[in-house]
């Protein structure tokens, strides 16, 4: 075997492992953002605060672990933050949704 194939596999392998294993999580993030920016919308933020307020952390954790190099990582929770968020928009619609009662509060005695 020569020199030249050998070289050849040895720089696939070298891209491989270089691009293979640390790929930016640009969708996860994009998903997680969207996500926050629909529950924000809907009034998460009044209507479901402290799961909007999880969600908004989670994702500033993630833009932190990205810069740091860490992207399996701010994948994961890009992800949570993602799912996080969606739950605040399902809750605010949920409290939204809920007939408001128009009777008057009980008198106390």
């Amino acid at each position: 075997m020569t020199l030249k194939p050998l070289f050849v596999v040895f720089l696939a392998l070298i891209g491989a492992v270089m691009f293979g294993c640390s790929v930016l999580p640009v969708q996860q993030m994009s998903d997680a953002r969207q996500a926050i920016e629909t529950a924000k919308a809907v009034g998460a933020q009044t209507y479901a605060g402290d799961l909007y307020q999880e969600a908004l952390t989670l994702f500033e954790d993630a833009e932190r672990l990205q810069s740091e190099g860490r992207y399996d990582t701010a994948a994961k929770v890009a992800n949570r933050a993602r799912k996080i968020a969606i739950k605040a928009r399902e809750q605010a619609l949920r409290v939204q949704s809920q007939p408001q009662s128009h009777e008057p509060a009980p008198s106390l005695p």
